[in-house]
């Protein structure tokens, strides 16, 4: 696990085949970019890989909501770095912000997603972030400020 907090962010190369026939992003493939972030995010700041949490939490974090501001249109082959803020951390969700901008700080996307935590032994029902996990989120958000 990563001991440096800020800043983090994880490059993603926008390929060719995510666009469609008009030479736009495919919007899916925005929210598509954000869950490969969010799992290095878990994995290298949390601690904690998305198969940890079912083999060893027996949770699940599926996304509840997601959206994305295309601010400007990308290219392929280009390099976007998605940044994560932590928004909020409920009881039971966390809602995370996700910036992705070129090697020269130019802003393509703002990305905003919502996980739920929820217990797969008793029935797939939302359950409270895990002490220690909350504590690595709330020391990550504070970190950078986001609190």
């Amino acid at each position: 696990m990563s001991t440096a907090v800020e800043p983090f962010s994880v490059p993603v190369v926008v390929k060719w085949a995510h666009f469609d026939p008009a030479g736009l992003l495919h919007p899916s493939r925005a929210i598509f970019y954000a869950m490969d972030v969010l799992e290095v995010w878990f994995r290298d700041i949390v601690g904690v890989s998305w198969q940890d949490f079912l083999d060893d939490y027996d949770i699940d974090t599926p996304s509840v909501r997601a959206e994305c501001d295309f601010l400007r249109p990308t290219k392929a082959d280009m390099v976007i770095d998605f940044g994560v803020g932590v928004e909020r951390l409920g009881r039971t969700s966390v809602t995370f912000s996700l910036d992705g901008r070129d090697g020269a700080g130019i802003h393509y996307f703002q990305i905003r997603m919502v996980m739920v935590f929820v217990s797969m032994k008793d029935g797939y029902k939302a359950c409270e972030v895990p002490p220690r996990l909350r504590q690595r989120i709330i020391a990550y958000r504070d970190a950078r400020g986001d609190g």
